[in-house]
């Protein structure tokens, strides 16, 4: 049953947009699914609005705007930490906004902000061409882009953010911009990382690059050889080039080719390294890897992007479980820090959470958004799922015993904006900390603030954990 606040947003709302057939949903009602993880505490929006196309949303942001109501935006797909569903909120749903457009000639592809990762690998299959995209198909585009964004061509393509070459943006003040180089340059690098700031993003123009397929290879390492797995991707991607992306998981080990059946659902380390370079390459910079004698399991070939997707998905269901995160960046990470995570690694609270490492550097070093660790050698996310709320509990106490130990190599108030829990960000106009965007060349907080106070006054959009928006920036 909705409450008496939801009735009445949902009741006012309605006179803005029924000439357009739109019934804004109480969230409340039982019948309405969140998309939020499940089991994530205090996500529920009072109204969600499902969006058919950019006319719905400027009239639901003019409305929103009248009634001094805040403003979520789900991007078509599910947010793990609760930040496309915020309490509170007018949730706009954009899951209608599904045009995907791939213009080879131009070498681009237009998306709609509701369309999903797994539906634009599949539109961009066999065309030749291939986006860093999130693993999790479910994942909306537009919220990975808009926040950075990670996939498994990190290091090739750097942040999905990055790739961003025109968007359309209905802004806090209720004006559609068209935003690319020519007309609003500053703008468009702003989107690259802080997007949600500003308003609700309804097309993304982004360009993808001429990869076909890759090599991958999936390592397993038993409990008593984690350290060493985790060492030996680290160690792999810092004598490799761009086209290698490595990823490092401390979890529960899934049934692989080879892998002693013993071995699955014990606590390890599930290395997968993606090589986008030529074959020779390719083989030079994996050697160590598939003959590498401590490995329980080594699964290789050459594998499309959609093929990929396939194969790792079953890892990823956030949707069916509560989510615990905490996330930062590190510039280094020596033997005892390797050491010290896998030891609070290794008692998982159960088979779904998890403990990363990814090496950054190459393609995100240089690009020019603005998403907050570009110049970070490492990205490191702790991942606590579970499936009864009885696991809560635990979970959340494994969560918090990493995060000591990660306080001991992060970055000062520096979180990753894709693996920010509502709890650890807190919430409203929370931010990931001013830290996050002192360095390196994107733009400063004060030119951020200012497109704020410019396309959003009257601070609709304050759930996007990105930057703080205080008037303050001495």
């Amino acid at each position: 049953m909705a409450d008496r606040r939801s009735q009445g947003i949902a009741g006012r709302i309605p006179a803005s947009l029924t000439d357009r057939g739109i019934a804004p949903e109480a969230i409340q009602d039982p019948a309405v699914p969140s998309r939020a993880a499940a089991g994530t505490p205090d996500t529920a929006p009072l109204v969600r609005v499902r969006c058919r196309d950019e006319s719905d949303v400027l009239a639901a942001i003019t409305a929103c705007a009248g009634l001094g109501v805040p403003i979520s935006v789900l991007g078509g797909g599910y947010s793990p930490g609760a930040l496309g569903e915020a309490a509170g909120t007018v949730c706009l749903d954009l899951a209608g906004l599904d045009r995907i457009e791939v213009d080879p000639e131009a070498r681009t592809v237009t998306v709609g902000g509701g369309v999903t990762a797994g539906a634009l690998d599949r539109a961009l299959d066999g065309t030749g061409f291939a986006l860093n995209l999130p693993v999790p198909s479910r994942i909306g585009v537009a919220g990975a882009a808009l926040s950075g964004g990670v996939g498994v061509l990190l290091r090739r393509l750097g942040f999905i953010g990055d790739r961003i070459v025109a968007a359309r943006l209905v802004d806090g003040t209720g004006t559609v911009r068209q935003v690319d180089e020519r007309r609003d340059p500053e703008l468009l690098r702003a989107l690259r990382g802080g997007g949600g700031n500003f308003g609700a993003v309804t097309e993304l123009t982004l360009a993808p690059a001429p990869i076909r397929d890759f090599h991958v290879v999936q390592l397993a390492f038993a409990a008593d050889h984690a350290a060493e797995g985790l060492s030996l991707v680290l160690d792999l991607a810092a004598g490799a080039g761009d086209d290698l992306t490595a990823v490092a998981f401390v979890r529960a080990l899934p049934p692989l080719p080879g892998l002693d059946p013993a071995l699955v659902g014990g606590a390890g380390v599930l290395a997968l390294l993606v090589h986008a370079g030529e074959a020779g390459v390719a083989e030079r910079d994996l050697g160590p890897a598939t003959l590498h004698p401590r490995a329980a399991a080594v699964v290789a070939g050459r594998l499309t992007p959609l093929q990929l997707r396939e194969r790792l998905e079953p890892a990823f269901p956030f949707e069916r479980f509560g989510a615990h995160f905490r996330s930062g960046f590190a510039d280094r990470l020596g033997d005892g820090d390797i050491e010290a995570f896998v030891d609070a690694a290794a008692p998982l609270p159960g088979p779904h959470s998890a403990f990363e490492i990814v090496p950054l550097g190459g393609a995100v070093r240089r690009g020019e958004g603005c998403a907050p660790g570009r110049d970070a050698a490492f990205m490191i996310n702790v991942m606590g799922l579970w499936v009864e709320p009885e696991e809560a509990a635990a979970t959340r106490e494994w969560a918090a015993g990493l995060d000591r130990v990660l306080a001991a190599v992060r970055r000062d108030e520096a979180r990753v904006p894709g693996f920010v829990s509502r709890d650890e960000a807190g919430s409203g106009n929370a931010g990931l900390g001013d830290a996050a965007y002192a360095a390196g060349d994107g733009p400063a907080l004060p030119i951020l603030r200012e497109l704020k106070n410019r396309h959003d006054p009257h601070r609709l959009f304050t759930t996007a954990l990105t930057f703080t928006t205080d008037q303050e920036h001495a």
